[in-house]
């Protein structure tokens, strides 16, 4: 996978790119919180300026030096008021609009990720290091870095405010100041980095507690691993992970704590040596430097060091993230592996196609092993092929490539006479639908799990049709019908038996009403009366159609015009029911074995 560390020189490159990032997401919004924060700090330095100026006039008014403070006393104290009533308004009109970027900022990340990830190729999703890149990005904390890059700007905004008039009292102050603020960057430095290259190497780990946690929470996965006594050895396993990415932190954080400690020390000798000069300049100053200069000019420096270690916190914060955000980026610049016609062909997705599989063979990316080894058959319009051969024959591999989740190593896909990586694939998906073995559940009602559609409204006709050639009229039954939640986490809701979901899963297949239908392993779940009815209703639906099915049964796959048999990913023989079982070859056997198996 393609992954670089931060260094110097693009540290820069990123966080540019994370403050366009920034400006995607929030637009002009981006500008409020560093301004609110800026104005609150503005009165915090006025309100230190009005009590130098009150101090100052107090200490000339017991010297003798002026017989009144009034009416000046008041103003001051009227300012001061207005400063009271103003910070705290800014403070929650900042803190609103905080929150509301926060989630403005976490939504369309999300739709971005998601967008971007849903559009990849099947192989990054079937690549362990891509599955990570996936999992760190997902998890990315944008609203935290969003806001700290904010910060970062009202501190630097309020540390050149400030910095102006420290310069003004004394260049060296201002020196002081700056110097205090070296260490703690290059300690947030050095801390980010570390931290960046500790997370991922845990990364694989801390995924697997992530996925050890939903096993002992879910009641899919506790009903199979309570009659195996397995409970106690997970949890067991969830505690060990724990503890070792816990050790492993908790080891580099004391670490840091030790090297921030000594940054800690330097600043605090720095900020005493600013503080020495200050009483050191109202001694030499005969009165000219009083008090309330001391007091303003102490506010300053201590604002000065809270702005500038503010600005390096958020920073290291930022950079945490920066290094963190670099997978966003990656995973940005991620292209699909297969690539697109420049002028696609599209299919007549209302006529069934000729399929045509020429000396194809493939291997997986990143493996040696070949799946598929000089496939090649023909499956003409209207015709129904079942394929057949024990487990790791290379069958679900097969229907993959007729996807174009995989293009082939060799060989070539023919629709139609078309190459298939000529044609356009929304077109080609219209041709096809399609149950995989590894079907989905989705937490939603029946006619949204048999329509595949959120928003838009099912056919009604088309739904009751498809129901009833999958068998399942069990949803009639069901409490809400077709509306019925299909789950059990919600509320109002219920959860179906596995042969249930199968025949929801069929019917999600019927819906479509495609001119060709794939089906892997489509009744396995399903009892045996069930099966025949279903797969009778099957070759009636598809009699002016074509069908591909993968099936273990040979019972249910007799009556396609074509069976092909794959063994070790080659295809052995291929013909009709009556034609295979007169060659008394690999089909005549297999057959043979199962129908003495259900005597």
């Amino acid at each position: 996978m393609p992954s670089k560390k931060i260094s110097k020189s693009n540290i820069l490159k990123y966080f540019g790119d994370t403050i366009k990032l920034q400006w995607q997401l929030t637009g002009w919004r981006s500008f409020i919180s560093p301004s609110l924060d800026v104005a609150t700090s503005l009165l915090s330095i006025s309100q230190a300026f009005i009590f130098a100026k009150i101090i100052n006039l107090l200490t000339a008014f017991v010297g003798g030096k002026i017989e009144t403070v009034f009416p000046t006393f008041w103003y001051y104290v009227a300012t001061i008021l207005l400063i009271e009533v103003l910070s705290p308004i800014l403070q929650s009109v900042g803190q609103h609009f905080e929150n509301k970027l926060r989630l403005i900022s976490e939504n369309k990340f999300t739709q971005i990720v998601a967008k971007k990830i849903s559009g990849l190729d099947a192989e990054y999703f079937e690549n362990s290091e891509y599955n990570d890149l996936f999992y760190r990005v997902t998890n990315l904390n944008t609203g935290w870095v969003l806001r700290s890059l904010s910060a970062i700007v009202s501190d630097l905004i309020t540390f050149f405010i400030v910095a102006v008039a420290v310069f003004s009292l004394n260049w060296i102050i201002f020196i002081l100041a700056i110097i205090a603020t070296l260490p703690r960057i290059y300690s947030a430095i050095i801390t980010s980095k570390s931290w960046r290259i500790l997370y991922k190497n845990l990364s694989d780990k801390k995924r697997l507690t992530w996925h050890i946690k939903d096993y002992l929470i879910d009641w899919d996965y506790i009903k199979e691993l309570r009659p195996f006594n397995a409970v106690d050895s997970f949890y067991k396993k969830l505690i060990n992970t724990q503890d070792e990415i816990a050790k492993k932190e908790i080891s580099q954080k004391k670490k840091f704590t030790i090297i921030e400690s000594i940054t800690d020390i330097f600043s605090i000798l720095t900020s005493i040596a600013t503080r020495v000069w200050l009483l050191i300049k109202i001694i030499s100053s005969n009165g000219v430097f009083g008090i309330g200069n001391y007091i303003f000019y102490d506010s300053l420096i201590g604002k000065m060091e809270a702005s500038s270690s503010s600005a390096v916190r958020n920073f290291g914060n930022v950079f945490d993230e920066l290094v963190n955000i670099e997978d966003y980026f990656i995973l940005m610049k991620l292209e699909p592996k297969i690539i697109k016609p420049i002028k696609p062909k599209k299919i007549d997705f209302k006529k069934p196609p000729v399929i045509e599989f020429r000396n194809v063979s493939f291997t997986y990316p990143g493996k040696n092993r070949p799946v598929l080894k000089n496939v090649s058959f023909l499956l003409k319009a209207n015709e129904k092929m079942a394929l057949i051969g024990v487990n790791g024959a290379g069958k679900t591999t097969l229907t993959k490539l007729l996807l174009r989740y995989y293009d082939p190593t060799e060989g070539d896909i023919f629709i139609n006479g078309i190459n298939l990586k000529e044609i356009d694939l929304k077109s080609w998906y219209k041709v096809l639908a399609i149950i995989q073995q590894d079907f989905k559940k989705y937490p939603l009602s029946v006619k949204s799990n048999i329509n595949l559609r959120l928003e838009a409204k099912s056919d009604s006709k088309q739904l009751r049709s498809a129901i009833k050639n999958a068998e399942a009229e069990f949803v009639y039954k069901l409490a809400d019908k077709e509306n019925t939640i299909l789950t059990r986490y919600f509320e109002n809701s219920t959860d179906l038996s596995g042969g249930q979901w199968q025949k929801i899963a069929l019917a999600r297949a019927f819906y479509k009403g495609s001119s060709l239908l794939i089906m892997d392993e489509p009744t396995s779940a399903i009892d045996a009366r069930s099966e025949a009815k279903i797969f009778n209703n099957l070759w009636k639906l598809q009699k002016n159609k074509g069908a591909l099915v993968i099936s273990h049964r040979f019972s249910t796959v007799r009556e396609a015009d074509l069976i092909v048999v794959i063994d070790h990913g080659k295809v052995i023989e291929q013909g009709t029911h009556d034609e295979l079982m007169q060659n008394e070859n690999v089909y005549y056997e297999l057959f043979t074995k199962q129908a003495k198996s259900y005597r």
